[in-house]
């Protein structure tokens, strides 16, 4: 029933399908092209897993931790002309960047994730079948872009700094109050750049903190940058490009 795709397919491939060997007996070999082309998708989501690479994933349902969700085997729906999905799972807690609170808001979207590992979904122990989810992250998509903006931002305060004839102007960013901090060290607020997937903190005095809330629209502009104790601002691979940041953004209001 998928014969004109599976030909279709041969002539863009010079004629050729991959098979992956399950049985050899009585000269013979028992082979599978669905194996086959599986194995080639799950090795295309381990580099994804090591290069920190998104995929696209449908959201179906909010359950009880998190989210199932599914995304399209590729290279097997580029065969057969069929659709052939995988089921993925993102925790409730990697759904945003801080605090999600409407969680059904998500149900029946599109997002980009980071995926993370395989984990066993379901078990037939009269079969032997194991069926695997894939466990992924939007969070950690948003702290990649999150990184990239920081160090954008980051890099022409530094020029700033550096070079008197470059005038830098603070400038201002509309945010989200994520969280209150009242210790007896820190007083403050953790602010979210709305876009910028950067989290920051802005000091407070204590008489003022009831003023804030969680979810609370605020401008601020930054102040400083704080860096963690014997840590460069940045780490970056053999490209250039920065992989970790160890900095955080001091706010204050704009």
């Amino acid at each position: 029933d998928c014969a004109t795709s599976i030909n279709n397919y041969l002539s863009q491939h010079n004629n050729k399908l991959l098979f992956e060997v399950r049985e050899h007996h009585d000269n013979k070999y028992v082979v599978s092209v669905i194996g086959a082309y599986y194995k080639q998708w799950v090795n295309t989501i381990n580099k994804a897993i090591q290069y920190e690479q998104g995929i696209n994933v449908h959201i179906d349902s909010n359950v009880n931790g998190g989210f199932v969700c599914h995304t399209d085997i590729t290279p097997l729906c580029q065969l057969t002309g069929k659709t052939y999905t995988h089921s993925v799972f993102i925790p409730g807690s990697h759904i945003v960047l801080n605090i999600e609170n409407d969680f059904k808001r998500w149900v029946g979207q599109d997002v980009v994730i980071i995926p993370q590992k395989f984990v066993e979904f379901r078990r037939d122990y009269k079969t032997g079948l194991v069926e695997n989810s894939l466990v992924g992250s939007r969070k950690k998509v948003l702290q990649i872009l999150g990184m990239n903006n920081i160090h954008e931002i980051y890099s022409k305060w530094i020029l700033a700094e550096s070079d008197e004839r470059v005038k830098y102007v603070p400038e201002t960013y509309d945010g989200v109050v994520t969280g209150i901090l009242n210790s007896n060290n820190k007083t403050g607020v953790f602010v979210e750049l709305v876009d910028k997937f950067i989290t920051g903190f802005m000091p407070i005095d204590s008489m003022d903190l009831l003023d804030y809330h969680p979810g609370d629209p605020i401008t601020v502009k930054i102040h400083e940058f704080e860096v963690q104790e014997g840590k460069d601002p940045f780490n970056y691979n053999k490209k250039g490009q920065p992989v970790k940041s160890n900095i955080r953004p001091v706010f204050e209001l704009g």
